[in-house]
């Protein structure tokens, strides 16, 4: 990203190769290993058969877009397979090397945010405020290890990449954690984290008289009724709502099977006339209600909240904090279409919630 940035060249693709790597990791995995399947999993199986003939009967195009949807509706099946057996096979020694890595993995996030800032913030010569990371997944593991100066420094390096998502998702990674303490309130708690909340309130004061959250206060000026509004509060993501409408209102019976494997809609922007083709949307659920209908999106988060449930005791455990946030995060990202990994965090919340098995990680979290 920074190198597109900063001279020009079309290199954006170079961001696609890790998660392909991640799905084929997976898949070689399981050439030697049993397919787990969840209720998750058959859900998106049985959608999925269904999809394919819909997209046949409804005259989709065959293309890369057809298959983009059939890799939207694999990547769960084998993700939580996978995330089942890892959490089925994690122990102390193995949890210990995973810490070296995350902890090596803030160090590298840290400095490709530094160069970005140097960019952006000192030379100018990248203009766009806005540098996405995978820092609320790190959160997580660096609140299991109290590392609060690592804490601090991911609070304030967020604040100033300028993403929304990556912020509100480290927000909700701390309000998870920290309520497994403070929640009943305990003064003992309040005292022993006070420091920690005085900081971080001093953060979030500075950063809002610095301009840190303009990006989130756009989003809040949302006015359905103003066009620049929507615009600027979504990034364009109310113009895909509102041509996904269109496109079903065509055809009601879409809004209850989807428009299958292959279905697209007219995404326009309002100003400068610009238009394009489109075969998902960036709030996951409004994507999955294009792609499979009312019904499937509903069912599908309803199991989310069953596992949120039973699993709030374990509110502590950084790969539940995970799955809280990813699932949060697909209401203004398309992570649950593209990003395998979250489907991993969804297979150890499934194991962690339901194995009658003694899961002794929890003992040590």
């Amino acid at each position: 990203m920074i190198l597109n940035y900063l001279t020009g060249i079309d290199v954006f693709y170079l961001i696609k190769i890790t998660p392909v790597l991640y799905v084929a990791v997976i898949f070689i995995f399981h050439l030697k290993n049993v397919l787990i399947l969840k209720p998750i999993s058959i859900l998106f199986i049985a959608t999925g058969i269904l999809s394919i003939f819909l997209g046949i009967f409804f005259g989709n195009s065959l293309d890369y877009k057809f298959l983009m949807h059939v890799y939207y509706a694999t990547i769960p099946i084998i993700g939580i397979s996978f995330g089942y057996h890892f959490a089925r096979s994690l122990n102390t020694k193995f949890y210990a090397f995973l810490l070296r890595i995350f902890n090596y993995c803030f160090y590298l996030t840290l400095i490709v945010l530094l160069i970005y800032f140097y960019f952006h913030f000192i030379t100018g010569q990248i203009s766009y405020w806005g540098f996405g990371t995978d820092i609320h997944i790190l959160l997580p593991f660096l609140l299991n290890q109290s590392k609060y100066t690592f804490i601090f420094l991911s609070i304030v390096f967020v604040l100033l990449s300028g993403k929304r998502a990556t912020t509100l998702n480290i927000f909700l990674d701390l309000i998870i954690y920290y309520s497994a303490f403070i929640f009943p309130i305990k003064l003992k708690s309040l005292l022993k984290y006070l420091p920690f909340l005085i900081a971080l309130l001093a953060v979030i004061i500075i950063g809002a008289q610095q301009g840190a959250f303009v990006r989130l206060e756009s989003s809040l000026s949302f006015n359905s009724e103003d066009e620049y509004s929507t615009l600027v509060a979504t990034g364009g993501r109310w113009q895909e709502v509102l041509g996904i409408i269109e496109h079903h209102s065509k055809n009601p019976i879409k809004w209850l099977i989807g428009a299958g494997f292959g279905g697209r809609y007219l995404w326009e922007i309002p100003f400068g006339g610009y238009s394009e083709i489109k075969h998902y949307a960036h709030f996951t659920p409004i994507a999955y209600i294009f792609i499979f209908g009312i019904p499937f999106t509903a069912v599908l988060y309803i199991m989310f909240i069953k596992i949120f449930i039973k699993g709030w005791v374990l509110r502590k455990n950084p790969f539940f904090i995970l799955f809280c946030v990813s699932i949060f995060g697909s209401f203004f990202g398309a992570n649950l279409l593209v990003d395998i990994k979250i489907w991993v965090f969804v297979g150890i919340a499934y194991y962690l919630v339901n194995s009658k098995e003694k899961f002794t990680f929890i003992d040590f979290l």
